[in-house]
């Protein structure tokens, strides 16, 4: 784990424009959460990216999914294509995805 944290945080810092910053935000703290709760600072980096008319539709659900907050990842969820929905569920942070209740 320690060696995926050193790449993602990085490729925080070092990687320029070729990656969007949100992208890699969130790929380094899907990895901080795994290890320990989100800091209040974090988190509010996190809400930056739900707040934003900029963010694109993947990175909000994954924010709100780091943010435990399951019931807006899923309305931003249905709102995209179906392909991005496939593709969604394989990434890594699909980990966080919460089965609702039936």
């Amino acid at each position: 784990m320690k060696t995926a944290k050193d790449i993602a945080e990085w490729i925080l810092n070092e990687s320029g424009e070729d990656v969007f910053y949100n992208v890699k935000l969130i790929n380094y703290l899907q990895i901080v959460k795994r290890e320990r709760v989100l800091n209040i600072e974090e988190q509010n980096q996190l809400l930056d990216i739900t707040d934003s008319s900029e963010a694109d539709a993947i990175s909000k659900v994954a924010a709100y999914l780091l943010l435990d907050n399951q019931l807006s990842a899923e309305r931003h969820f249905e709102k995209l294509e179906e392909v991005w929905q496939d593709a969604f569920n394989l990434y890594p942070i699909y980990k966080f995805w919460r089965e609702s209740p039936t």
